[in-house]
């Protein structure tokens, strides 16, 4: 499996920032430092299957999720097989590299404390925080495509491909696009 989160990118260069657009979504963009696209660029030219990106210090939307809203440079990579790895101050708390996987994982959300990946299956994995549940074992209409935790409330939302939204812990459903007609599958959440 190729490189799903950034690729095809285009660049402009901002002084110290460049702003990068995934091709399929122009609505969305993603800033991160030179030095950040630079490790980034690095590992998904060494074949890591990278399908999502986490962040410490700027806050981001899409495939992109914020790892903090304070504190020093850093920011975390996860593969699809698992693997978790850390760039700058961003901490390892664990991975789920080696082990045998009902589904890819397809998303990662971060918080002061730790990181949950979530499997195109529902599966959730907690590092460093506590576990709420998961869509694992239930009959999904579609692949889970992200995860999403707010700073707001303990606990987490999975997003489905076709608008489902599940919230686990004390997060409020807000709502979903469940059972409407999409011009194009849902690949990602962020709040």
């Amino acid at each position: 499996m190729g490189p799903l989160a950034l690729l095809p990118l285009q660049g402009q260069a901002q002084s110290e920032e460049m702003t990068i657009s995934h091709e399929p979504l122009p609505m969305h963009s993603y800033r991160m430092s030179r030095r950040g696209l630079s490790h980034a660029l690095s590992a998904l030219s060494r074949g890591a299957a990278v399908i999502a990106l986490a962040f410490t210090t700027t806050l981001l939307t899409g495939a992109v999720t914020p790892a903090s809203a304070q504190g020093p440079p850093g920011y975390y990579l996860v593969g699809a097989k698992g693997n978790v790895y850390n760039f700058g101050s961003a901490v390892s708390k664990g991975s789920e590299a080696g082990k045998t996987l009902p589904a890819p994982i397809v998303g990662m959300a971060t918080t002061d404390g730790g990181y949950y990946l979530v499997g195109a299956k529902g599966n959730v994995y907690n590092f460093g925080e506590r576990w709420h549940g998961s869509a694992a074992g239930k009959t999904l209409p579609a692949p889970i495509v992200g995860i999403e935790v707010r700073s707001c409330a303990d606990g987490y939302y999975l997003a489905g491909a076709k608008g489902n939204v599940y919230n686990f812990g004390d997060d409020p459903l807000e709502g979903s696009e469940a059972g409407k007609t999409l011009p194009a599958p849902i690949v990602g959440i962020s709040g």
